[in-house]
């Protein structure tokens, strides 16, 4: 791969905006820090409710404030990946 299609790559894989922290709590605390025990010992069941919480955000926290931006559900996940580690390594 060369660099000029390098760098599209990692300009349509990198987000270039934050995701505010009082949406992540939020989204964090609904979807992800609740879940039950046994589920936090099944990466797909994690994964399957930080899908949720990315749904919520676009229909919810998107629809109803333009100044939060959309993105794709990688990018979103990279955005929380620190309560997710928090939940794993608990």
């Amino acid at each position: 791969m060369d660099a000029q299609n390098q760098n599209l790559v990692a300009a349509t894989c990198t987000p270039h905006f934050q995701i505010p922290d009082y949406v992540l709590d939020d989204l964090c605390s609904r979807f992800v820090i609740n879940i039950p025990d046994e589920e936090k010992q099944d990466l797909i069941r994690i994964f399957f409710q930080i899908e949720q919480a990315h749904w919520f955000y676009l229909d919810f926290y998107c629809a109803d404030n333009p100044d939060l931006k959309t993105c794709r559900i990688k990018d979103f996940s990279g955005q929380n990946i620190l309560f997710i580690l928090c939940i794993i390594f608990r």
